[in-house]
Formats: C-alpha cells, sequence, structure tokens
C-alpha cells in the first residue's frame, strides 16, 4: 500500500466521524430548513449528501487504481507469453546450432524478434563465424564494442579480425580486453602473449608475461626466463658487447638463473667475442659443476680444437671424469676421440661404460663407429645391431626435448617442437646413469 492509498483511507474516515459526531449532537438544528438557489432543503439532507461524496472518493480512487494494475497485470501477462516464446524460438535457433545446421539456424535468427539483445546478438554472431563470414561478424558486433566493450563480443569480434588475416586489429581488441576486465579475461593475456611468442617479439613477451604472472600462474616463469634470454642474446652483436653494462646484464641474469644452460652459453659467448677467453672457459666449467650439462663440455672441446689443443681438451674431460666421477664428461671424451680419429682410445673410454647404462644405445653407436675406424668390422657390424635393437628411429636421435619428447640430431637451445628452453639434452631415454662403486682410473 503506498503511502497516497493510506492517507485517503485515514482522512476518509476521519471525515466521517466528523460529521457522524456533528449530526448526533445537532440533530433539531440540522433538521431546519434551508433555502439556496430557490431550492429548499433540510440541512441533515446536505450533510447526508456530503458524506456520500466523501464516501464515494475513495472508492472510484479505488477503482481506478484496481483498473490500472488489472491492465497492468494483462499486460504483464502478454509480455511473459512473448518473450517465452521468443526464448523458446531462440532455444531452437541454440539446438540448430548444436546439431550443426548453423545455415537454417542463422535464418530462423534472422526472423526473430529481440535480436539486439546482447544474449541473441551473440549467438547470432557465433553463427556467422561457423558460417566464415568474419565479415558480417566484424558489421554487426565493431561499433558496439567501440562504444561499450564486452568480454563475450570481444573475443568473437577478435577471432573474425583473425580469421580475416587482420592480426593487428585483433590484437588491438584483446588490448581492449585486457585493460578494460583485468583478471576477468585472462584469456585475452594468454592470447595475446601467444600472439608474441609467435611473432618472437620478446619484449612483448616480456611485458604481456609479467602481467599474466599477476595472476599466480607459476607455467609462466619458463616462458619469462626464457623470453628475457632472447631478449638478451638478440643484443648480443656489435657495439653492444664491448658493452659493460650489457655484460652486466648478461651476468646477472646467470647468477638469477643458475640451472638455465643457455644463458652460460651466452655470457661466454660475449667473453669470447670481447676477448677474454680465460674468463669464458671458467663459466663454462662453473655452469658444467651447476648443471651437468653436456653441452657446456662441448663448447669447451671446440674452443681448445679450434686453439689447435686437443691434448688439452683431452685432459679436460679426463680431470672432470675422474675428479667428479662424471660419466657424461667420460661419454664426451670417448666422442671427443672419436672426432679426433683417436679409435682404440675411443673404444678403451667407451667400453666401461656400458656397465654403468642401462639402454646404452648410444654408446654402442659409437663403438661401432671405433671398430670401423680400426677396420674391425665384424664388431662394428655386432655394436650396430644392438645400437638399433627394436626402435630404430628413436635409437637413431642423439637428442631429445624433455618436455615434449621431440628427438633431433643436434643440438638447440630452443625445442623447435614445443618452443620450450633448455629442454634438448642428450636421449636420456637411451643414457640412464646407474650408481659407479669406483670412478674410472686414467692413468
Amino acid at each position: 500500500m503506498s503511502l497516497r492509498t493510506a492517507l485517503t483511507i485515514v482522512f476518509s474516515a476521519l471525515l466521517t466521524a466528523l460529521i457522524f459526531f456533528f449530526v448526533y449532537n445537532n440533530f433539531e438544528i440540522l433538521r431546519q430548513p434551508l433555502t439556496v438557489f430557490s431550492i429548499s432543503f433540510s440541512v441533515i439532507t446536505a450533510l447526508v449528501g456530503g458524506m456520500l461524496l466523501a464516501s464515494a472518493l475513495p472508492s472510484a480512487y479505488f477503482s481506478v487504481q484496481w483498473f490500472k494494475a488489472n491492465r497492468r497485470l494483462k499486460h504483464h501477462h502478454k509480455a511473459d507469453r512473448t518473450q517465452a516464446k521468443d526464448t523458446a524460438q531462440w532455444r531452437q535457433v541454440a539446438a540448430l546450432r548444436a546439431h550443426g545446421q548453423y545455415e537454417k539456424a542463422l535464418k530462423l535468427a534472422q526472423s526473430l524478434p529481440l535480436r539486439e539483445r546482447p544474449e541473441n546478438k551473440v549467438m547470432e554472431a557465433n553463427l556467422l563465424l561457423e558460417l566464415c563470414r568474419f565479415k558480417d561478424v566484424i558489421d554487426q558486433l565493431e561499433n558496439e564494442f567501440q562504444k561499450e566493450p564486452q568480454p563475450e563480443e570481444g573475443y568473437l569480434l577478435a577471432e573474425a579480425y583473425r580469421q580475416a588475416g587482420n592480426e593487428e586489429r585483433a590484437r588491438m581488441v584483446y588490448e581492449t580486453l585486457a585493460s578494460n576486465f583485468g583478471e576477468d579475461c585472462k584469456i585475452a593475456y594468454e592470447l595475446l602473449l601467444e600472439d608474441a611468442l609467435e611473432s618472437e617479439d620478446w619484449q612483448s613477451v616480456l611485458s604481456w608475461g609479467r602481467k599474466l604472472g599477476t595472476f599466480s600462474d607459476p607455467d609462466l616463469n619458463d616462458v619469462l626466463v626464457g623470453a628475457e634470454f632472447e631478449h638478451l642474446k638478440s643484443q648480443a652483436e656489435g657495439d653492444m658487447l664491448a658493452d659493460r653494462k650489457f655484460l652486466n646484464e648478461v651476468t646477472a641474469f646467470v647468477k638469477a638463473h643458475r640451472t638455465f644452460v643457455p644463458g652460460y652459453l651466452l655470457q661466454s659467448h660475449v667473453l669470447m667475442e670481447t676477448g677474454q677467453e680465460s674468463k669464458a672457459l671458467k663459466v663454462l666449467q662453473s655452469g658444467f659443476e651447476a648443471t651437468e650439462h653436456f653441452e657446456l663440455l662441448d663448447r669447451m672441446v671446440d674452443f681448445y680444437i679450434k686453439k689447435d689443443q686437443p691434448e688439452d681438451a683431452i685432459g679436460l674431460m679426463k680431470r672432470i671424469s675422474v675428479e667428479m666421477n662424471n660419466r657424461l664428461a667420460t661419454f664426451e671424451l670417448g666422442r671427443l676421440y672419436l672426432r679426433l680419429s683417436m679409435y682404440h682410445e675411443a673404444i678403451e673410454a667407451l667400453t666401461p661404460l656400458l656397465r654403468t647404462f642401462r639402454q646404452p644405445f648410444l654408446i654402442y653407436q659409437l663403438l661401432a663407429e671405433a671398430e670401423k675406424g680400426i677396420g674391425n668390422a665384424e664388431h662394428a657390424c655386432e655394436f650396430m645391431e644392438k645400437a638399433f635393437t627394436d626402435d630404430k628411429e628413436h635409437r637413431l636421435a642423439t637428442y631429445c626435448c624433455a618436455f615434449c619428447g621431440q628427438t633431433t640430431e643436434t643440438w638447440t637451445e630452443r625445442c623447435d617442437a614445443c618452443g620450450s628452453w633448455d629442454t634438448v639434452s642428450l636421449n636420456l631415454e637411451a643414457l640412464k646413469e646407474e650408481s659407479m662403486e669406483t670412478p674410472i682410473n686414467y692413468g
């Protein structure tokens, strides 16, 4: 009940009570005749007429209100029936879409009312997208999105731009979603990061990755480390190599990521290029002590080979193998002997490893090459048969990505298949090290 209705009822009741009270106490006087405009009637008659009029006013008021309410109720019932009918028709559109009948669903949707409702516009845009009518999607959503961006419309619009080949506009839509909705549009950040990775725009990768990292995404750490490395690597040329500030940035990066092998390689490269060879070798050796990664050994070997100092390379591999009791160094020593055509020494270094690795397929392969080098074809064939038993294609691969399992013949800082950094290593499925009681002794 409204305040106006309550006041009307109270006023009518008070007025009626006052009239009755007055009539009861002045009945004789009220019976006296009264003439107004030549019309004679008693005072009490006038009062009764006033009372009837006073009681008629609220009745008339409430009657009018009842008719209004009844009309509104009928209107609402009609609107509800219409909405129920429209909802059923749009559900039919959704059902047709779910069954892959996009053309029929679109034709029905375009014939229905309420097309301007946001949820219905999204439904229609989805159908247009399914039918590859990207320009129609853009025409339908672009103006509204510019006025009032909404996530669902934004993702559809961006996808239409991408499918139409306009990557720049799609990126702008994602940026709008990211700036307007923050964590509610985490997918927009992920797509922006993905685009930056595909285009190898490392500065953008760092920017979007750090923003996405604020949403507590632990999987981003490896991507950010890799992007920071690539950003530094892209500067490692020309005058930047001699820039002390740049070297300090690389050094700080290595200290912050002590298990990231490409960082040590980059730092050693910068030092080598600036003539600081002894420091570069120390970086490679400290990197190997921290990571025991074979590529750091290879770089040290390559340095000595280029300097025409193979004896130093052999001495280094022997020392690491004995002092660290490191079977990987022994394996690299065997490969070095093969590289130098020292076949007997290669056989001597590699043969003990057959007892220390669970699946020594790569060792069998190297021994076959060494036996072939000394002319022992029978032993070479025997080792080759052992090397390529069962899964031949897998055994041929020297390197393997620990993240996606992609195999390759060459080592890379970043896996070509999955794009992850510092995951390619020697095929450890074929080189599973077991415990050794005593180190190999090189006298």
